[in-house]
């Protein structure tokens, strides 16, 4: 069989349709990488979480019910201390920074209480609710610093020891209502 001159033109042509033609059947067989499935098996994952979510249904009624239950813990707890604090204390104050002198301050145990203002003189002795007794022993104090150097040369503020402002000594225990 005689074989047919085709032109050069002809021929690109024949080889840019065929290529072209390649190149789609390639991208329709293309394989897809790890990282595509891998973002593929994740977005099903998703999609499969939120049809479980809408179908699953919420209640808030727990998250109040629970926050209701801690509120009211805490009321309790606030009122048993409440009613332990209020407990009177008969003793003696001591007002350890001036022997002799007298101080003078407001105090409210807790929120909501009313403030009672209170003047105590050094050597006397009083009836205070217990709250007031325990504030005056562990929280009437003034820090005394010391300059000091740490572990790398630097100079720092250390707090070297508390002093007891004032005390109270217990002498007896009466319950008042």
């Amino acid at each position: 069989m005689p074989t047919k001159k085709i032109a050069p033109e002809t021929k690109q042509k024949i080889v840019e349709k065929n290529e072209i033609t390649l190149k789609k059947e390639v991208s329709k067989e293309e394989v897809p990488t790890k990282v595509e499935i891998n973002i593929l098996d994740e977005l099903l994952a998703l999609k499969n979480e939120i049809r479980l979510l809408k179908e699953r249904p919420v209640r808030l009624e727990t998250v109040d019910e629970k926050q209701e239950q801690f509120l009211a813990r805490q009321r309790e707890i606030i009122e048993a201390e409440r009613i332990e604090g209020n407990i009177k204390v008969w003793g003696t104050f001591q007002f350890d920074e001036i022997r002799g002198g007298r101080i003078s301050f407001p105090f409210r145990a807790f929120p909501g209480d009313p403030i009672i203002g209170y003047t105590l003189v050094d050597g006397e002795e009083y009836e205070l609710p217990q709250c007031l007794v325990d504030h005056l022993n562990k929280n009437v104090k003034y820090k005394v610093n010391k300059n000091c150097v740490d572990d790398r040369g630097r100079p720092i503020i250390k707090t070297a020891k508390h002093v007891q402002r004032a005390s109270f000594s217990n002498k007896d225990f009466k319950r008042s209502r």
